[in-house]
């Protein structure tokens, strides 16, 4: 069986931040801002997507990567990887970035 990625759109990128300061700690921290990160998604599909959901509470941090589930506009599933650029909330994502999920057992 042949499951062909959804068109997308080509590469973004955008500052999906929440920065968080940590109290009677002196430390920051900033933190993948989930309701953001997911309107990023949706805007990667040439279709919009039935739903997307990110992790909240994701540190953003140069070189690292948050991964959303999505469903596209024809009920497929997908792994969608947002890559960090920077640790200021930056994400790239592309083509590559939408990996396909098998349906569930018996769906």
């Amino acid at each position: 069986m042949v499951r062909l990625l959804p068109t997308v759109r080509s590469f973004y990128s955008g500052g999906i931040i929440a920065s968080l300061a940590l109290a009677g700690c002196g430390l920051s921290t900033t933190e993948i801002d989930a309701s953001q990160a997911e309107k990023f998604v949706k805007g990667a599909f040439a279709k919009p997507p039935r739903s997307v959901k990110c992790p909240s509470g994701v540190e953003a941090k140069k070189g690292g990567t948050l991964t959303c589930k999505a469903v596209d506009s024809t009920g497929k599933r997908y792994d969608v990887v947002l890559h960090m650029s920077d640790d200021k909330g930056h994400v790239t994502v592309g083509q590559k970035d939408f990996k396909p999920v098998a349906p569930p057992p018996g769906g």
